[in-house]
């Protein structure tokens, strides 16, 4: 019998050309900033906990301006931030107006019924400070986070 050769790339040959470990999330995004409205809480249709807030980051020199509705320059970008699981109903308290905190976690984007996108980021852990340092959230269940698996 001859062998067959297979024009099938071998999965595991790829992934060990990759220059980080294949387990580094590639949609990781890290956020600084202060919260504009304090934090929402309330239940999904599924019945999961899930707490909004919005918080504002400066803006970079090098980026554009950008104006509001009076022409003005706006000096910040506004950031929608959730985050899924009973555990932040602990941290809900914290998450006032005025606040600063770093948020861990991806960026998702949604579309609306009326034709919008939603884009936001959901967050796998949230640091609050309360002294001028930030201060880390209540640790995540392991299975929480899950990279996407290459297929």
């Amino acid at each position: 019998m001859t062998e067959r050769t297979d024009a099938r790339r071998d999965p595991q040959a790829e992934r060990a050309a990759f220059p980080f470990p294949a387990r580094f999330p590639a949609n990781l995004d890290i956020k600084v900033g202060v919260i504009v409205h304090d934090a929402e809480a309330y239940a999904t249709r599924r019945g999961q906990i899930k707490v909004t807030f919005r918080i504002r980051t400066p803006r970079s020199p090098s980026q554009p301006p950008k104006f509001d509705r009076e022409g003005r320059p706006l000096p910040w970008d506004f950031f929608q931030v959730v985050a899924y699981g009973e555990r932040w109903l602990s941290v809900l308290p914290r998450l006032t107006r005025g606040r600063k905190v770093m948020v861990v976690g991806w960026t998702q984007s949604r579309d609306l019924p009326d034709g919008r996108v939603a884009v936001e980021t959901v967050a796998e852990q949230i640091f609050v400070s309360d002294s001028g340092f930030l201060e880390p959230s209540p640790e995540p269940p392991e299975a929480s986070f899950r990279p996407p698996q290459e297929e």
